[in-house]
């Protein structure tokens, strides 16, 4: 597995040959892009038109990032026109295989990039992909499971996981207390959550942060994980301000959807979402090599504790 591939010249050139021969697409110049997470990201610019190019080498995100071209292509078919376009490989597939990675080709979007634009206009280009969810087929549902805090402990409490990184100890010392009352809230609304059905719909699930706006134009991009799941999967990230959920609710309303945001839901969302950043980490640091990529991930694992979802935490802390 190589996961410390040099992006030179000859990997460029390489990519350069490889889309032209796997989606005949003659690329003049491909620099590197910053977006997305998991996956290398690239721009690569034809005589008349720019791509954006996202290759995954995660054995555990393949999967996903698979089947999230599939959804993608067919909200496409059914009307979405505001989310990011897949191209075809010219075998007719969404995806393709590149060195040790998965390959996904998208019409790039031009404009800016950042994570405080306003939670009415995102569900305003939402709500219509949930009212299309019943045509998409082969995505996953939200099971609801309190398994990324076990994941957390596990990590945590193995030391021969992240014995290069000693200093990640210190971090995680005196947290103890307090990621273990998170993980029982967590499974506390994780059982309030379960079983219940009702008004499940196709959802992003960091739809805030992943939204290229240009002009009138609002794109939403890097569609890693969509679910079918509660809305509140969407909507958690304004848990703390009554203002935006109230916001959120009137859309909802005026929709037609007759739905009201679940508090229980919101509280799960807060809970698992701070489990799954720390596996997304954890994950990162045990599956790649790379030295420098590993300080990069282990880097991120401190800003955890007091990052911008402390706020969310402490609204779910005060739902009974």
């Amino acid at each position: 597995m190589n996961r410390h591939l040099n992006r030179d010249d000859e990997y460029i050139a390489d990519l350069t040959h490889f889309l032209r021969d796997q989606y005949s697409l003659d690329i003049k110049k491909i620099t590197q892009a910053k977006r997305g997470f998991w996956g290398e990201t690239w721009k690569a610019d034809a005589e008349a038109k720019s791509y954006f190019v996202k290759i995954d080498h995660s054995d555990f995100h393949k999967p996903f990032y698979k089947e999230s071209l599939s959804v993608i292509s067919q909200l496409r078919r059914n009307g979405i026109a505001h989310i990011c376009n897949v191209i075809t490989a010219s075998d007719g597939n969404l995806s393709t295989a590149f060195k040790d990675g998965v390959v996904g080709v998208f019409d790039y979007e031009y404009g800016d990039n950042h994570d405080d634009y306003d939670a009415a206009k995102v569900f305003e280009k939402l709500i219509p992909i949930y009212k299309v969810s019943d045509k998409i087929s082969h995505c996953q549902k939200e099971p609801f499971s309190p398994e990324y805090a076990d994941f957390y402990f596990d990590f945590v409490n193995d030391s021969a996981k992240h014995r290069s990184f000693k200093d990640l100890d210190k971090i995680f010392e005196g947290k103890s207390e307090l990621m273990r009352r998170y993980a029982d809230r967590l499974k506390l609304f994780a059982r309030r959550s379960e079983g219940i059905d009702d008004h499940f719909y196709i959802t992003h699930g960091d739809a805030g942060g992943n939204v290229i706006v240009n002009g009138d134009n609002l794109v939403i991009v890097d569609w890693d994980y969509p679910m079918l799941a509660p809305v509140e999967r969407d909507a958690w990230f304004s848990l703390h301000n009554e203002k935006k959920l109230s916001q959120i609710n009137k859309l909802l309303n005026n929709s037609g959807m007759d739905y009201k945001l679940e508090p229980n839901r919101l509280a799960f969302y807060a809970y698992f979402s701070l489990f799954y950043y720390f596996h997304e980490c954890f994950r990162c640091l045990i599956e790649f090599t790379d030295e420098n990529r590993q300080k990069e991930f282990a880097s991120e694992i401190p800003d955890l504790f007091s990052c911008w979802i402390t706020e969310r935490l402490d609204a779910a802390d005060k739902i009974d």
